[in-house]
């Protein structure tokens, strides 16, 4: 469960988002609680409690792993590859 305030992030959308309050609504004679959150803009958006994780919505990653990302990402070791893209495929195609 996410907090209310909380600062998150919902990939599908590319975009960050804030929870600002939750909500119960009558869909289908069936009472669901929503999360109402804010987007950029104007835009206000309404997630399934229940299934607000399945949709993507995940809560921002500290700045320590952040910056762990980050470094990762910039060691040289980690983007040395001998092979060319067909031996690359050919070689995964085989795993599976």
């Amino acid at each position: 469960m996410f907090e209310i305030g909380e600062k998150n992030i919902l990939p599908n959308a590319w975009s960050r988002c804030y929870c600002r309050y939750t909500r119960k609504k009558e869909i289908l004679n069936q009472v669901e609680k929503f999360y109402v959150a804010k987007m950029p803009g104007e835009v206000k958006l309404m997630l399934p409690v229940k299934s607000a994780e399945n949709l993507g919505l995940r809560p921002l990653v500290s700045e320590e792993e952040a910056s762990g990302i980050i470094s990762s990402l910039l060691d040289k070791k980690l983007f040395l590859c001998q092979k060319n893209w067909t031996e690359r495929y050919n070689g995964n195609k085989e795993k599976n």
